[in-house]
Formats: structure tokens, C-alpha cells, sequence
């Protein structure tokens, strides 16, 4: 299945259509791609902590990856304020379970503009509460060579 891309007349970004990971952000001026190590690649990360069934320990660091998920809806669209790409997230799953936090994740190009706005909702409709999110989560970045006038705002 072919990726999905988002672009305008500066920028590129392609995300994983499975699971929505951030794969590139490809500046066309520069022709640069700050995303060098794709295995890395992912797009949030909820912790989520569980109560292990067996030992009945708090495991506080369990995580909830964009790249261990599936993505249950895309739109892409156009209109007046720029190109923009929603992700749904029905459900979350770990190797702990099935929880009932909906994700809904946002990522919009600005006509002409070198920059990308992300918006993440969360809805946790489950009986354990969220304690960290990071997001938009860009892994695998390219090192920057001495001299080179770039940079990424997040």
C-alpha cells in the first residue's frame, strides 16, 4: 500500500498509511529530508500505565506507540487555508491489551509556508488515565552538517 503524502510548494511530508508513523519531512528548497533512520519512525506515544494481571504490579512506563498501531481512518483535504491530513485511531492495542482511547491526529501544510501544524485529541474513554504524551514524536533524525544553515522547529 503507497504511502500517504502531504505537500506544498516547500515542504513534503509522507506518512506510513498503516499506522501513520512520520516517515519524511523532505524541504524541497534544500533538498533535505530530516528524517534519516525510517525504522525509527513514529508519530506519538501515550504512557499508559497497566496493572500487570500476574504480579499485580504497576507498570508505569507502558507505552502506547503510533508505530504499533492501525490507523482506522484518513482524510485528506484541500481548502482555502492549505493541504491537511487526518488520522483516526479508534482503539489503541499493546501486547498488555486493548484500551478505548480514541486518537484523532491532525497535520496541515499552509499554502507556499515552510511549515506544518499538528494537532493531537485524545479521547480515553477506558478506566486507566493517560499520564504522558509525546507528540508530534520525530524519530530517526538526519545529523546536521557543521555550516549548513537549516533547521526544524517542532
Amino acid at each position: 500500500m503507497q504511502n500517504l503524502i502531504l505537500e506544498n510548494d516547500k515542504l513534503r511530508l509522507e506518512f506510513d498509511r498503516d499506522n501513520g508513523s512520520l516517515l519524511s519531512i523532505f524541504n524541497k528548497e534544500l533538498g533535505f529530508d530530516a528524517i534519516e533512520y525510517k525504522p525509527a519512525a513514529s508519530l506519538f506515544r501515550i504512557t499508559y500505565p497497566v496493572i500487570d494481571a500476574v504480579t499485580e504490579m504497576d507498570i508505569r512506563s507502558h507505552a502506547l506507540d503510533s508505530k504499533n498501531q492501525r490507523v482506522s481512518r484518513v482524510d485528506m483535504a484541500d481548502n482555502k487555508r492549505g493541504k491537511r491530513l487526518t488520522l483516526e485511531y479508534e482503539t489503541l492495542t499493546s501486547e498488555r491489551g486493548t484500551f478505548n482511547v480514541r486518537v484523532v491526529v491532525e497535520c496541515e501544510l499552509v499554502p507556499g509556508g515552510d511549515e506544518a501544524r499538528f494537532c493531537i485529541r485524545l479521547d480515553n474513554n477506558d478506566a486507566g488515565e493517560v499520564s504522558q504524551l509525546y507528540f508530534p514524536l520525530i524519530s530517526g533524525l538526519r545529523r546536521i552538517e557543521e555550516g549548513v544553515d537549516n533547521f526544524l522547529v517542532i
